[in-house]
């Protein structure tokens, strides 16, 4: 029987090497992440649970390129090995590890975030990614081969209806349809960050400036416009309850990304796309996680993402118009 997340938290702690003597403080947990920040000795750590599918050699992949990372200059976390000379250990079949704490707060966090600089923020980070991406991909990846990964049946549960779940098989195809006439496999690929919101940009200061980008459990070998729409999924709706977009933060987004790294106008096509692939996605995973019985709550979650990802598909000739015109603000 599995340890409760309290459990499991005090079990880590308790593998960690101190220094100095010193005990090992739980300072507070990050949010609603998986993620706390410790006290050991006079340094601060965050403590991390990786996601349920994380393995050995997932883990590996994501500390090999945060290491890499680090030789860029780029503020990103750096793994720590406080488990005996390891930056992680196993817990009750799950990945807990060890990174270097980045001070500051969530961009997510301002009353009115600097769509630009986040999007000049990501582009910077891509430069950096181009330095030292590997050609291996992350093994846990299953990219957007979503039609062979989403376990239908759990799917049709989790929606709840027939409609529901034919709508979803129709966005789907027109997906697949739309990645085929975009060569999507033919884009460059990077390390991508896989999840840049501006619930993870760290932001300091008054007025605030970004000065990290965290949580890399997303990262993989991807397109590098499909990190712009990993983004815009979430920080392109002012309120995170919401199904509708908002044009001016997509389009301050993609001006501040385009003045730091211009975006071809043929990767910029295909950026309302990848928002609706990101949905999608979104949901692939989460269902691929449900065992018989699904919890409490999580169709929900999937009827909103189903929700916005079908509001993106309706108005992606909008969106891309908006996008077009953010290329173009300083002609």
């Amino acid at each position: 029987m599995r340890l409760p997340l309290d459990g499991q938290l005090a079990h880590a702690v308790g593998l960690l090497r101190q220094l100095d003597g010193m005990p090992i403080v739980v300072v507070e947990r990050l949010a609603n992440a998986d993620a706390w920040r410790l006290r050991r000795g006079s340094d601060l750590l965050v403590l991390k649970r990786g996601r349920p599918e994380q393995d050995e050699a997932d883990v590996t992949w994501e500390h090999d390129h945060l290491r890499r990372l680090q030789s860029t200059g780029f503020p990103a976390s750096v793994p720590v090995p406080a488990f005996d000379g390891r930056s992680w250990v196993q817990v009750d079949g799950r990945i807990w590890a060890t990174l270097t704490y980045l001070p500051g707060r969530p961009l997510v966090s301002e009353p009115d975030p600097d769509m630009e600089a986040a999007g000049a923020f990501l582009a910077r980070y891509h430069r950096a990614s181009r330095q030292i991406s590997t050609a291996e991909q992350r093994p846990t990846s299953s990219g957007l081969r979503l039609r062979d990964v989403t376990p239908w049946g759990t799917l049709r549960a989790a929606l709840g209806s027939a409609e529901a779940l034919s709508l979803f098989d129709a966005l789907l195809e027109d997906l697949e349809a739309g990645l085929r006439d975009i060569q999507y496999t033919a884009l460059e690929h990077l390390v991508v960050h896989g999840d840049p919101t501006n619930d993870n940009l760290l932001v300091d200061g008054t007025p605030p400036t970004i000065v990290g980008l965290i949580d890399f459990g997303a990262a993989s070998l991807a397109p590098w416009p499909a990190d712009i729409a990993a983004g815009l999924w979430r920080s392109g709706r002012v309120a995170e309850s919401g199904v509708e977009y908002d044009p001016d933060r997509i389009g301050r987004f993609v001006r501040g990304y385009h003045r730091e790294a211009p975006i071809p106008p043929s990767a910029a096509a295909a950026i309302p796309l990848l928002i609706q692939a990101r949905g999608l996605a979104l949901i692939s995973r989460r269902v691929r996680r449900f065992g018989p019985v699904l919890p409490d709550g999580v169709p929900d979650y999937i009827t909103i993402t189903l929700a916005r990802t079908a509001w993106v598909h309706d108005h992606r000739h909008d969106l891309a118009a908006v996008v077009d015109t953010a290329l173009h603000a300083d002609d």
